[in-house]
């Protein structure tokens, strides 16, 4: 990760891959696991409303939080912070 920046009011990661937003991978895959904000939140230890300011990108969770998350997610941090992450598709 080169360098952090926000702007209005959702926070951007840049990445040698290019600008995606934390809070929309971060929702895509909580939802892609199948959990709940209140699910995760009690997974993380932290309130749900914290769920919820990371994913409308009003907050940020901070560098151990984001290892914690990725390990939970079974995805690098880099990846999380990373090219967007499509949402799956149902094909039925």
């Amino acid at each position: 990760m080169h360098c952090l920046w926000q702007r209005a009011p959702t926070w951007i990661f840049a990445s040698k891959g290019g600008v995606a937003m934390f809070n929309e991978n971060f929702k895509t895959l909580r939802k892609q696991k199948g959990m709940s904000q209140e699910t995760l939140a009690q997974q993380l230890n932290i309130v749900r409303q914290t769920i919820s300011k990371w994913e409308k990108g009003l907050s940020v969770p901070d560098a151990d939080m984001l290892t914690r998350i990725a390990e939970l997610f079974e995805v690098s941090v880099s990846e999380l912070l990373g090219s967007k992450i499509e949402e799956e598709k149902n094909i039925n």
